[in-house]
């Protein structure tokens, strides 16, 4: 009876190793680096568009959700993003249904044993967040039709074997869609902006004794209990409602918690409980290779390296206090354009483009009549990567104001010249991304150079521009595009505003 109890008591240690060890490991967004990631560029994206569309559900491309059973922090970040997020984005982009998204959904615990743990311990070493992007951008990931033994150990490490084959299945970014800094209104438009673009958003709920046992269709926090449990649960947001003023998200609680798995959150408890929005970012796979067949002649569609096009409209204000805006009428000057008629210091602009370079990267630079340049997009810490499927850049972006009736309005907004006299606007379109030290250079031999603006921007730029000849201007509107075997990445679109 003796060894029986001491044999019982051995096994029941073994099987709550993990959990031991978890014991001090929680996620707090303090501690998470959100702040290290770039910002996602919600200047791309049409601001009608972002109001008017009152419902969007990513649900039909969710696998089906998992239990996290007691694991620690860093295994409730890998349901989230390897196997939540991953799959979400990927089934979108190649369109598996049903049965499907199970058999191709992405491992949870591959990321989980990536990530660097404190020694003897379940605590990722380091900022959480940053520590996730290197996992999935340069270690990768696993379908879990291949790893999905669940961890005994915090201390595991997926073979030598297991992470080459991962190296297949990484991704491109891990963006910040808003963080402790963001103003309601913005950490709602922020985030029904990315679903909109089809992207789900991981973010860290703050729960409380109410939410493990919840089953229903709208959590609704219960603050009497919120200093009793000051736990932070990841999730995935995966649509909205603006009809319910809500958003939908997927646990890792199990599909008897909640309503199958998940759980709708109205929107004023989502501002007040929900922190450290992010989104993966990622090319749609490669199409697979078409079985082999009887020789089909087909004539090859020409090949593009970059397009773009842009424009700068006028804002009037109405009689009823809308804005209207106008095109300013431009001519085509063989290597840039120019404004017909000039622009007085109290006009209000802004750049749109309603074409941008999907997967590449949008650059904006601002050259007054004193000769100063400035960096206009991105700022320090925004991303100036093109991932939204119907991207439309607007300089400077509309701001979206929440109302407490559920409606969504935007307000746009525009500059004005300061100082009178000729201007340039310089929008990089560029296949690479380009460090903003490299950035900060360019405006230097800009702004102190005595020569014309076109041949010092053509000198800074060096071999990374694509050479005007290989460029073809449209002589109508602002818009170019590139053959695919041109030389360079980056291509100038460039605007002189005639000022008076």
């Amino acid at each position: 009876m003796k060894l029986t109890l001491l044999l019982l008591y051995g096994l029941l240690l073994a099987g709550s190793a993990l959990a031991q060890e978890t014991s001090t490991d929680e996620l707090n967004p303090a501690e998470s680096g959100i702040e290290q990631l770039e910002l996602s560029p919600f200047e791309f994206g049409d601001a009608s568009k972002s109001v008017t569309q009152q419902a969007v559900s990513l649900r039909p491309y969710c696998p089906k959700p998992r239990n996290q059973a007691g694991l620690p922090g860093g295994a409730r970040l890998g349901l989230a993003y390897g196997y939540g997020a991953m799959t979400i984005l990927k089934a979108r982009q190649n369109k598996w249904a049903g049965a499907q998204i199970q058999r191709e959904a992405f491992s949870a615990w591959f990321p989980f044993e990536m990530l660097e743990k404190e020694p003897g311990g379940c605590s990722i070493a380091g900022d959480f967040l940053p520590a996730v992007r290197e996992v999935l951008t340069k270690a990768g990931n696993l379908k879990t039709a291949a790893y999905d033994t669940q961890p005994t150990s915090c201390q595991r490490s997926p073979a030598p074997a297991d992470r080459r084959l991962a190296q297949r299945y990484r991704i491109d970014r891990l963006e910040r869609v808003f963080d402790l800094q963001t103003s309601p209104d913005e950490k709602l438009a922020a985030t029904r902006k990315s679903l909109q673009a089809g992207y789900p958003v991981v973010v860290l709920l703050q729960i409380d004794r109410s939410f493990t046992p919840f089953r229903g269709e709208t959590w609704q926090p219960n603050n009497a209990m919120r200093l009793q449990q000051n736990i932070w649960q990841p999730v995935v947001i995966i649509g909205y409602d603006d009809r319910r003023r809500a958003f939908e998200f997927m646990n890792s609680m199990g599909d008897t918690w909640g309503n199958k798995g998940f759980a709708w959150i109205g929107y004023d408890d989502f501002i007040g409980r929900v922190d450290s929005g992010t989104r993966l970012v990622d090319h749609p796979d490669a199409p697979t290779p078409p079985a082999p067949g009887p020789a089909v002649v087909v004539r090859p569609k020409p090949l593009v390296l970059l397009r773009g096009s842009g424009g700068l409209q006028q804002l009037h204000a109405t009689a009823d206090n809308t804005i209207q805006a106008s095109a300013v009428a431009v001519r085509h000057r063989g290597t840039y354009y120019e404004t017909i008629n000039p622009l007085q210091t109290s006009d209000m602009v802004r750049f749109v483009s309603n074409q941008l370079p999907r997967y590449g990267y949008v650059y904006i630079l601002g050259v007054d009549p004193n000769r100063e340049v400035k960096l206009h997009f991105p700022q320090p810490g925004e991303s100036a990567y093109v991932a939204d499927d119907e991207a439309r850049l607007s300089f400077p972006t509309p701001r979206i104001e929440y109302s407490p009736n559920g409606t969504f309005t935007a307000i746009e907004q525009g500059f004005s010249k300061q100082v009178a006299g000729d201007e340039w606007l310089i929008v990089l379109y560029s296949r690479q991304p380009l460090e903003l030290v490299q950035m900060d250079k360019w405006r230097a031999q800009l702004s102190e150079s005595n020569a014309p603006v076109l041949p010092t921007l053509e000198r800074a730029l060096g071999k990374q521009m694509v050479p005007w000849r290989a460029v073809r201007f449209d002589t109508q509107t602002m818009r170019f595009a590139v053959p695919a075997n041109s030389p360079g990445s980056v291509v100038p679109l460039v605007l002189k505003i005639i000022g008076q």
